[in-house]
């Protein structure tokens, strides 16, 4: 009969669960959101932090490194695709979510953001890299200006190696220390941002 019948499917044995490993990278916050990269699939997941609710964006091929942008009145991050030699911008707003993608010569495995929002810098960290090639140098960096409406990207040569790189307090110089010293890149020079000291 049709009780007997679900009574053996109740008793039935259930396989047990699997953990299945995610390929998503670490998250990170803004004031609203929660920000995640999924390299293996090139979309970012960004979870609203009081609903919960998730939603997923399409990023560029392999978006990996993921920053959270300062700003003043919207949820701003930042995630390199390690795969297209790019960097989407993602500015959630109350008009929604827009997404930028901007050109990342330089590729890289990090991110250094000026406390004013406005200046991103992509660099390969080299102690971050598994058996790297001892010849290269990780001289190559890509200053990202993130001015709403006027974003654009610099390639650049700084020091071998840099361990660090930061930001005075008007953002208006970043410090890339290096192997050989310290590289000191102006953002705010007339041509543009440049390295003026090694």
């Amino acid at each position: 009969d049709l009780y007997a019948g679900l009574v053996g499917v109740a008793d039935a044995v259930v396989p047990p669960e699997k953990e299945v490993e995610s390929s998503y990278g670490a998250p990170v916050a803004t004031g609203k959101y929660v920000w995640v990269a999924n390299p293996s699939s090139g979309r970012v997941a960004y979870i609203d932090a009081v609903t919960l609710e998730i939603k997923l964006v399409d990023a560029g091929h392999g978006p990996t490194y993921v920053a959270p942008v300062p700003d003043a009145k919207d949820d701003v991050a930042l995630v390199l695709n390690v795969l297209s030699n790019d960097a989407t911008l993602l500015r959630a707003s109350a008009a929604g979510l827009t997404a930028l993608t901007v050109p990342v010569p330089s590729s890289g495995n990090g991110w250094s953001v000026s406390a004013n929002g406005r200046w991103a810098v992509a660099w390969t960290n080299a102690r971050l890299v598994k058996s790297p090639d001892p010849v290269e140098g990780y001289q190559d960096i890509t200053v990202l200006d993130l001015t709403s409406g006027a974003e654009k990207s610099t390639a650049l040569t700084v020091g071998y190696r840099p361990s660090s790189v930061s930001f005075d307090a008007k953002s208006g110089r970043a410090f890339a220390v290096t192997e050989d010293g310290v590289s000191v890149v102006a953002l705010d020079a007339a041509g543009g941002p440049a390295v003026i000291k090694n």
